[in-house]
């Protein structure tokens, strides 16, 4: 009660406000032994919000008085821990933001403003070095080289296929210009939560809003901007239901006049990101009388089951860009470690799902999961199944030599990029999804099989099942170089860091 009420104090400056919040802070996280994971986890378990409001005003103290970027960072991770497991309305809930009166001076709000600033003050950084005099380091620190995902300015981009010409820079590639959250409510709601919605499948809608803050292709000069991007996680709170479509397309609508430099371009050079299989057609119905030739960066390329009224796909091949949807370095490390070689492995095929029809708009034909799940019990080397806990849909791709990749309720599906790293050659029953980055590869088709969605039947069986053992070895070694390109690498300010850090990734 003390500690709360020392940082719930009125002062007088703000700067006065910054040191003694700050000073509160260290004073509590001594005292409290804190310093140590296991103790601070315990101490949460009495007090969550308070060690939250602890490593919130240590990290931003670190940030924007002492301009500690390092420090910083590792505070930022360390509260990370905390608030990205609770549902950013329940935080704010249990703080009583909502009421107006907070129990510990922390929001959802506050700690989104403080991830982006720590992204932003992270552009241009270079190398860390032994601390020395050096203002900003941590003494036994591991090194946090470059931005917060450890990119720097003079880092070359791969080239392209056939590109002979001489090297891009990441800061000589483009501009871009990042809308600032604070300057839009509809983007403070529409942004809201970053913390728990980066730790899902769609949660590179916030990656992404992180890598352009933080990269040095970025401007704050919006007449030297070749590209502007517009936040928003709207794949995360449709899919939480924080609000439903209706709410998301009215926001959108209310936001779209705002932009100031939407008219520049007409919207041609704006960029928004789709986390979800509803893609643009879930958060902004209206989105072709307002944005119809802006870029879009999505997983989905054609259509979602629920919305029979859709009759095209809003993907267009001319503009927008297909990605790869986020698996954690847990995910990657786990499939990598417990893949079985190819010549023990005990199933020909592996699929784990449910039964899903294709979109009215494909017809009335079975599915490629209808034609599957008939295989359960006709052929026993296919690990084909149903409704079952994560260890068993795992130690199917870990011990399969094809892991089946069939439509579902859209096109895309994690499943693809889980099962490569288990050295499983994946097997495309999807007419209608395009792989992310192919144009960037030198080998484009030599580490998967797409066969048509349609044509799942027995002779089909039977191909897999003969299928040479050299060959299938030569598509899973095409796939190594493939798969770095499907990782979403965690920032220094995401507590899956630790991860990047224990060299998970390294292997």
């Amino acid at each position: 009660a003390e500690y709360r009420e020392q940082m719930t104090a009125p002062y007088e400056t703000v700067e006065e406000e910054e040191d003694m919040k700050a000073a509160a802070a260290m004073q509590f996280l001594w005292k409290s032994g804190l310093k140590e994971f296991k103790k601070m986890d315990k101490e949460a378990n009495k007090c969550f919000l308070g060690v939250c409001a602890t490593l919130y005003h240590l990290a931003r103290h670190r940030m924007l008085v002492e301009e500690n970027y390092q420090s910083a960072a590792v505070m930022a991770k360390s509260l990370d821990r905390f608030t990205a497991s609770i549902h950013p309305s329940k935080l704010d809930a249990a703080n009583q933001v909502d009421i107006g009166s907070p129990l510990w001076p922390i929001s959802d709000r506050l700690i989104g403003k403080l991830m982006r600033d720590i992204a932003s003050a992270s552009r241009g950084r270079l190398h860390d070095f032994t601390c020395g005099s050096s203002k900003g380091c941590v003494q036994g620190a591991k090194p946090l080289h470059g931005n917060i995902f450890h990119i720097m300015a003079n880092d070359t981009l791969p080239p392209m296929p056939g590109d002979d010409g001489a090297p891009v820079t990441v800061e000589g590639a483009f501009k871009i210009y990042v809308y600032d959250v604070d300057a839009f409510e509809e983007l403070q709601r529409l942004t809201a939560g970053a913390g728990f919605c980066k730790d899902n499948q769609w949660g590179f809608e916030v990656l992404l809003h992180y890598f352009f803050l933080a990269c040095d292709c970025r401007t704050d000069d919006p007449q030297e901007a070749d590209f502007f991007f517009v936040p928003q996680y709207t794949a995360c709170h449709l899919n939480l239901k924080t609000f439903e479509e209706e709410e998301s397309n009215e926001l959108f609508r209310a936001l779209i006049p705002k932009l100031p430099h939407f008219k520049r371009a007409g919207g041609r050079d704006h960029i928004f990101v789709w986390g979800a299989g509803f893609a643009v057609d879930g958060p902004f119905r209206d989105w072709e009388s307002y944005i119809k030739d802006s870029i879009f960066l999505m997983t989905e390329t054609e259509y979602w089951n629920p919305y029979k009224w859709q009759t095209k796909r809003n993907f267009n091949f001319a503009k927008d860009i297909v990605l790869p949807g986020k698996i954690s370095v847990k995910e990657i490390t786990q499939h990598h470690e417990m893949a079985l070689p190819m010549q023990l492995r005990e199933y020909t095929g592996d699929f784990v799902g449910w039964n899903r029809p294709l979109h009215t708009m494909q017809g009335t034909a079975e599915s490629p999961r209808q034609r599957l799940l008939k295989w359960a019990a006709k052929y026993p080397d296919m690990h084909i199944r149903q409704d079952v806990p994560y260890n068993e849909a795992l130690s199917g791709s870990i011990n399969s030599r094809f892991c089946f990749v069939p439509r579902g309720k859209s096109a895309w599906s994690s499943r693809l990029f889980r099962t490569l790293f288990g050295r499983c050659v994946p097997v495309i029953l999807n007419d209608d999804y395009e792989l992310p980055f192919l144009s960037l590869f030198g080998n484009k088709d030599g580490w998967y099989i797409r066969w048509p969605m349609r044509e799942v039947t027995d002779e089909f069986a039977r191909m897999l099942q003969d299928f040479d053992l050299a060959e299938l070895e030569v598509l899973v070694d095409n796939a190594k170089e493939i798969k770095c390109w499907y990782v979403w690498h965690p920032p220094t300010i995401d507590a899956a860091h630790y991860d990047l850090q224990d060299g998970d990734l390294d292997k």
